[in-house]
């Protein structure tokens, strides 16, 4: 629940209690007044109850959250990860994108629902008649908060549909009749366009202000959401035409002409710049040191945990309140062995660890130090062969060298946790064994089975499993978002609520759109000038990840480059698959697709000290399945349910109804 709420959480809670108010509202039906306007607008603290209920239509994906876990995510079709046991559709479609749902929430939340949008337009034109009973500054930042929230929710309708209906103001039925409150919908660009000028409202509205309140949106939210708004917008503009059905469909009902790619580029530019020359944030760095992984994985891990407060990278983030017994939302990613009763079921595959690449040479050892800012590939020279495996005294040293990003973001075979080594094992080869086959391999998809040879024992699958629906598949697990000491009181008590907060808007993605309009607009253009600033800012970010911070420079970046730092950076942050459609990438990159995984096979004999052999494989539960994946071209827009659709609504391009 919102942090908002903890102003006067007794009134909000009367008010919230009441959402039958406003529930199931579609275009044409008005909310039945249980309570007055003047019961709620006459005092800040039913503003604020009415603005918790609005915040809390925010469409923002995160955690277990739809497209944040389960097998109809975004994050399994990009092959970022997947569910345990593999256990996910062949195909991206159907109506797998076209809702989202949570673990919060008893019913599903359609991004498409006009009722949210309602709420938000009541409160707009409502707070006005209300404005001479508080201080003009609050009625502005309340209603830059109100647009900015209905921008949020309209980008999130369009980026899924293309052009929808546009409502900006309360439609009143009986009073208007059905035929008048019908709305066909508008174009692609007309909806960015809106989306756009309310931020610029919402910008102008608050003012100078600078004040930061969690939970709250404020001028640099506005700012941020401009900037990732019009970089989509451009993206549209600039790559349509490789999604032909779609690029101009139905006089751009879905579609943006490229001639207006180089003015949204601009426009994303210019909204972040704004950010960066505000000077409220930066680039987190407060356990970093130079020349230390230890220090740098630790500073990366703690972007996702430490409090917004005193983090100044994190910019709108969504609180939580321990008001009741919810689980734990960020302990959902642990390893088996640290979570009382299941494991996090979010296998990353190696598809993922291999976009990363070896770190500075100042970081490596010497033996490594050739391979700096080359691409990490687990290949034969790393693990040898089923006949000729290379073994490991322990799992992680097969990832040595690696720049320490990767293990603030997810966690390998062998990474240490609370001073604990996670132990995965696919299986275990009995004593004698020199060589790896399916057929004498010791493995269950039973957690708790234990094998036993010359009196000793221990459990096939190691402390944290592989290949069962409480483990990893891939024998890697996530590791952003969770906080130790939360970790601690969870372990306590399984009953314990998560606060671990969501951060939707970081710095390092508004740096990165920087970056990316930079070399965009050098190939549309043919404009230089940002270059520069765009190479600083991915050095930045090489830097703070560990990465070889000099690999390129104002003359070699490339789209390519910036692209593959946005992934390694926003990982599971429910940003690469948004990026993937607009780029118009996703049915050349996911094409016919199997990801991998590594399977860490214990030789019992082994070789002295070492017993690992690395086994690159396809996830454990899919070896009697040839499970692919293909994005089909046509969810480049999702189709639109027929219970939204009248007459004055088409389909989206092959889609029927």
């Amino acid at each position: 629940m919102n942090k908002i709420l903890k102003k006067n959480l007794t009134v909000g809670l009367m008010v919230l209690g009441l959402s039958g108010l406003w529930s199931c509202v579609d275009l044409d039906v008005p909310p039945p007044n249980f309570t007055t306007d003047d019961e709620i607008f006459t005092s800040e603290e039913g503003v604020l109850a009415y603005m918790a209920r609005i915040y809390k239509d925010v469409p923002i994906i995160q955690f277990w959250q739809g497209e944040r876990a389960g097998a109809d995510t975004p994050d399994t079709y990009v092959g970022d990860f997947i569910k345990s046991i593999y256990n996910n559709n062949g195909n991206v479609g159907g109506s797998t994108f076209n809702k989202w749902t949570g673990n919060y929430s008893p019913n599903e939340r359609w991004v498409w629902d006009y009722g949210h949008i309602r709420r938000t337009n009541y409160f707009l034109e409502t707070i006005d008649k209300y404005e001479g009973s508080f201080a003009p500054e609050k009625v502005r930042s309340w209603k830059a908060q109100a647009l900015w929230i209905r921008a949020f929710r309209y980008f999130e309708m369009v980026k899924r549909y293309g052009g929808v209906p546009i409502v900006d103001k309360v439609l009143n039925y009986p009073k208007e009749s059905l035929d008048e409150i019908k709305r066909p919908r508008s174009r692609e660009k007309e909806c960015y366009d809106f989306i756009l000028a309310d931020c610029d409202k919402a910008i102008e509205l608050f003012g100078s202000s600078t004040e930061r309140v969690e939970g709250f949106a404020n001028k640099w939210d506005a700012y941020a959401l401009k900037s990732r708004v019009a970089l989509f917008a451009a993206s549209i503009a600039n790559y349509g035409e490789k999604y032909p059905a779609g690029a101009y469909y139905a006089d751009g009902i879905t579609g943006v002409k490229k001639e207006h790619a180089a003015g949204y580029y601009q426009m994303a530019y210019d909204a972040a710049k704004a950010i960066v020359n505000g000077g409220q944030y930066a680039l987190y760095k407060n356990s970093w040191k130079a020349d230390d992984p230890a220090a740098i994985k630790k500073n990366f891990e703690e972007i996702f945990y430490v409090t917004p407060s005193a983090n100044k990278e994190a910019m709108f983030s969504l609180q939580y309140m321990q008001l009741q017994s919810t689980g734990t939302h960020s302990a959902n990613c642990l390893p088996y062995q640290l979570n009382p009763g299941y494991g996090g079921s979010q296998s990353v595959t190696l598809d993922l660890v291999e976009r990363f690449e070896y770190a500075d040479a100042a970081l490596l050892p010497d033996a490594l130090k050739s391979k700096a800012g080359q691409p990490f590939v687990l290949n034969e020279a790393l693990t040898g062969t089923d006949n000729a495996p290379i073994l490991y005294q322990n799992p992680l040293d097969v990832f040595e060298g690696i720049e320490p990003r990767l293990q603030g973001s997810v966690t390998l075979p062998g990474s240490v946790i609370r001073n604990e080594e996670i132990e995965v094992r696919y299986g275990i080869m009995p004593k004698g064994a020199t060589s790896y086959n399916a057929t004498d391999v010791k493995h269950t998809a039973s957690f708790d089975l234990r094998y036993e040879e010359d009196g000793q024992e221990m459990t096939i699958q190691g402390k944290s499993g592989m290949g069962f629906d409480r483990s990893t598949c891939t024998g890697i697990y996530n590791r952003k978002w969770f906080d130790p000491a939360l970790l601690e009181e969870y372990i306590k008590d399984t009953s314990h609520g998560d606060v671990n907060p969501w951060i939707e808007f970081r710095y390092a993605e508004v740096l990165l759109n920087i970056a990316e309009v930079a070399v965009e607009l050098n190939v549309l253009t043919g404009e230089t000038e940002k270059m520069a600033e765009a190479a600083q800012i991915i050095r930045d970010i090489r830097e703070r990840a560990g990465a070889q911070a000099d690999k390129y420079n104002a003359a070699t970046l490339t789209i390519e480059a910036v692209r593959s730092e946005r992934r390694k950076e926003l990982y599971f942050e429910n940003k690469t698959y948004w990026d993937l459609v607009r780029w118009r990438v996703a049915h050349e990159e996911i094409n016919g697709e199997r990801w991998e995984g590594v399977k860490p096979i214990y030789f019992w004999t082994g070789n002295g000290d070492k017993h690992y052999y690395m086994k690159r494989d396809y996830p454990a539960g899919s070896e009697s399945g040839d499970k692919r994946f293909t994005f089909t071209q046509r969810y480049y827009y999702q189709d639109i349910g027929q219970d939204k659709a009248n007459e004055l609504i088409i389909p989206n391009p092959e889609q029927t109804f």
